[in-house]
């Protein structure tokens, strides 16, 4: 077993070290960051505060390479030239030779490396950050509710609560919620996961313009594919290398920041 005076090794796992928390202790965490009182979920992992005023509108918001980048601190650990992926492993060194360095040996290496990064404050933000929040910061305000809607590795929910959108999207988001069953059983999908909390919101989707902003075509297509579930959905992708399908086209905008920026014009034009 990995402790803390032992050199890490990839194949070494940290999931006691970095363990995910049960969900009343999630929910004081998201106590802390929204300022104010806090419930768990039911049906999926996550915590959420009761809207103040009618929600209108639902906005639903990926994490990793939207509000931080993740990618860009694995390469600055590795040493390569920051390149913004979903794929964490790419053009890594263990890409060059997958007899030797086996799947077991690449998930190790990231999932550790970014428990140990993102619970300690160590994965900066996407450019522009201080816009994205100033657009996010205002739309509770307008009826619109904001959801960290995150695949997040195990082991890293504190860290994103306390570092990137504590410090970064300060009070900004209402929810965040983990696409998973209780005590990690298994995955359920971003719009399976959005569903269960709209359940405890006591929110028709069928009724409430629905806008989902994600990096990863995985969990577009989810979205796509559950589109019966949504009358009103929108899905927007924010660019990079590997993320170009040609099939989600009208979807894509250069950067988070301009997916934020289109966010807010396309509830703007609803009259939210």
């Amino acid at each position: 077993m990995s402790t803390r005076t032992e050199l890490w090794v990839p194949g070494n796992d940290l999931s006691e070290e970095y363990p995910t928390p049960p969900l009343d202790e999630l929910a004081q965490h998201w106590s802390e960051y929204t300022g104010k009182n806090t419930l768990s979920t039911n049906g999926v992992y996550g915590a959420f505060t009761e809207p103040t005023q009618p929600i209108r509108a639902i906005a639903s918001i990926d994490v990793c390479e939207v509000l931080r980048d993740s990618v860009g601190s694995i390469d600055l650990a590795s040493g390569r030239k920051i390149t913004r992926r979903s794929n964490y492993a790419e053009g890594l060194w263990f890409k060059n030779d997958e007899t030797l360095y086996d799947s077991v040996y690449q998930q190790s290496f990231y999932t550790n490396f970014l428990r140990v990064a993102m619970t300690n404050g160590q994965v900066p933000p996407v450019e522009n950050i201080e816009e994205i929040n100033d657009i996010v910061s205002g739309w509770q305000e307008r009826g619109i509710y904001p959801v960290a809607n995150t695949a997040t590795l195990e082991g890293c929910e504190i860290g994103t609560i306390r570092h990137t959108l504590g410090k970064y999207m300060a009070k900004s988001f209402a929810a965040i919620v983990f696409p998973r069953y209780f005590e990690s059983e298994g995955m359920i999908t971003k719009p399976t996961a959005l569903k269960a909390l709209a359940t405890d919101l006591n929110v028709d989707l069928k009724e409430t313009p629905t806008i989902h902003i994600d990096d990863a075509v995985k969990h577009i297509k989810a979205f796509d594919e559950d589109r019966d579930s949504f009358t009103d959905l929108d899905l927007i992708i924010p660019l990079h290398t590997d993320n170009g399908d040609e099939a989600f086209d009208r979807y894509h905008v250069p950067t988070p920041l301009a997916a934020f920026e289109r966010a807010d014009k396309l509830f703007a034009e609803r009259g939210i």
